[in-house]
């Protein structure tokens, strides 16, 4: 026990040396302005560093298996062997490329295309070798496997079933690393827009605690009687409102108050910049950090679903589906055989990963010659409200918010609906000033067959979410009943039918001025 506990801690600080070493070099390089820069003894280096990692980062997830006495099989070899490969080469890999693909000017063209290209593809195999490896480990908890959730300075390493607290939680590490991971990313989509890294320091320093306390907030308010706060305030518990460390955020709160601070401060600190351009290129990043937050839930086994039978559900990376098993919510604990509770944190951060390229790049791209600033923004606002929409109904009840748990699932159909609401106005608006200089040319046949588009399955979705609920009986919880599924599609369907309003207006307006000229 005691030689394993020593090889794996040698094993990983060199492994994590190797990995600081590759990350020192491409930061060289990055830095190197010379026109005759060293590039194959950079990249040499960098090879070394990344090989260093892969192989001590094996060997310390072998010393796992003799720190634990534990003999594995040979698909837990396998697993280790190729998940480690894998992964000791994708992440640190990934993290170079990024660094030398988007600091490094003037970068040879072919070297850039390839670095790229590997950066698109460390991504998901990090993700992917990331599983692997740790299904051979998991084998070593059997059915009981339950991962810690943080650090206490006395205990060690505690698990959700502890009665001791983490002084340093997992959870708070997921939120911060998925914020810093979304800053670089905006820095780069901010330097490929205007040529210069830094823009957005003001806004991150400001936006980030800016969202903790709207969500903060958000939370306080809805559950200011399911959760007490009137009660222990009265008794002097005023710290109550503010005690972040007892649990207790809703990201749609922070996702409001965050987004606006952001704003104010990027156009206090970059004056002469369009904010709304920063608000498309940077809020649907927000999809990404909240993605790596969910799995925060994930190692403290809240926030998920009912009980589900676990048949259906083994394809599930074993990490996943074994912590699934316990929750730390009151009066639940380890589920019964054969069932989990249901990972809705894996659901989201699928969802939320899968919300960022569709609106960065599928409607980014595909539609950029219909878009108007600030409709990709409004378009996270509405993704989101999706997604929490069709979810919250699936949570266990406690880990719902406000009187009957309706308080975040109302505030997703707002999201929605209201997000369908800005792209409508800012069209509208741009629609009307931009005619008074430019009068509008556009093809009113065509914008009358895209409002068909949109209000052929809006009306229906939302004449059949009425139908819905006047044939059902209002019931008062939060649950996928009839009355609760006809309110989604009268929301979805009215939405629809306001984006919809968009190229009708635009038809009818260049039908009635024929005397313009239409283009074909």
């Amino acid at each position: 026990m005691v030689a394993g506990i020593v090889v794996f801690t040698i094993a990983m600080l060199i492994s994590l040396g190797g990995l600081i070493f590759s990350i020192y070099k491409s930061v060289n390089f990055v830095k190197d302005k010379r026109q005759t820069a060293p590039i194959k003894q950079y990249l040499t280096h960098i090879g070394i560093g990344i090989v260093t990692n892969i192989v001590f980062f094996i060997v310390g997830l072998f010393a796992i298996y003799i720190w634990n006495s534990y003999s594995p099989s040979w698909e837990n070899y396998l697993q280790i062997i190729f998940g480690g490969l894998l992964f000791g080469a994708s992440f640190p890999g990934g993290l170079c490329a990024f660094i030398i693909h988007y600091y490094k000017k003037n970068l040879d063209k072919k070297l850039d295309k390839y670095l790229f290209i590997w950066l698109m593809v460390s991504i998901p195999l990090s993700v992917l070798s990331l599983f692997l490896w740790t299904d051979g480990l998991v084998v070593l908890g059997g059915e009981n496997f339950l991962l810690p959730n943080g650090l206490n300075f006395a205990k060690g390493f505690v698990r959700p079933d502890s009665p001791d607290k983490p002084n340093i939680a997992f959870y708070a590490i997921c939120i911060l690393a998925g914020a810093i991971l979304v800053y670089f990313l905006a820095d780069h989509l901010m330097y490929k827009e205007y040529g210069k890294h830094g823009t957005l320091e003001a806004t991150f320093f400001t936006a980030f605690p800016a969202g903790i306390i709207g969500a903060r907030i958000a939370y306080v308010i809805g559950n200011w009687n399911t959760d007490k706060f009137g009660e222990r305030v009265a008794r002097g518990e005023w710290w109550s409102i503010i005690a972040i460390w007892e649990g207790g955020l809703t990201i749609l709160g922070g996702a409001i108050v965050g987004i606006l601070v952001g704003v104010l401060v990027y156009k206090k600190t970059n004056k002469g910049k369009p904010g709304l351009r920063v608000v498309d290129l940077v809020v649907p990043a927000i999809l990404i950090a909240q993605a790596i937050g969910r799995w925060g839930n994930f190692f403290n086994c809240e926030v998920h679903g009912l009980l589900v039978e676990e048949s259906g559900w083994s394809w599930l990376p074993k990490v996943v589906f074994n912590n699934a098993h316990y929750s730390s919510g009151k009066g639940l604990g380890w589920a019964p055989e054969g069932y989990i509770y249901l990972p809705l944190f894996f659901i989201e951060f699928l969802t939320n990963l899968a919300g960022y390229f569709i609106i960065a790049y599928l409607i980014g791209k595909l539609l950029k010659k219909h878009l108007k600033l600030g409709d990709l923004g409004a378009c996270y606002i509405i993704w989101y409200g999706l997604t929490r929409m069709l979810l919250e109904p699936l949570r266990d009840p406690q880990f719902n918010m406000g009187e009957k748990g309706f308080w975040s699932w109302i505030w997703s159909l707002v999201f929605v609906a209201g997000g369908a609401l800005l792209i409508l106005i800012n069209h509208l608006v741009r629609f009307y000033f931009e005619n008074i200089k430019n009068p509008y040319k556009g093809d009113s046949k065509k914008n009358f067959i895209t409002s068909v588009c949109f209000y052929v399955p809006g009306l229906a979705l939302l004449i059949a979410g009425i139908i819905v609920m006047i044939n059902s009986n209002a019931v008062a919880v939060l649950e996928f009943n009839l009355f609760n599924t006809g309110i989604i599609l009268a929301v979805i369907g009215g939405s629809s039918c306001i984006l919809g309003t968009i190229p009708l207006v635009q038809g009818i307006y260049s039908f009635r001025h024929k005397e313009t000229p239409i283009s074909a």
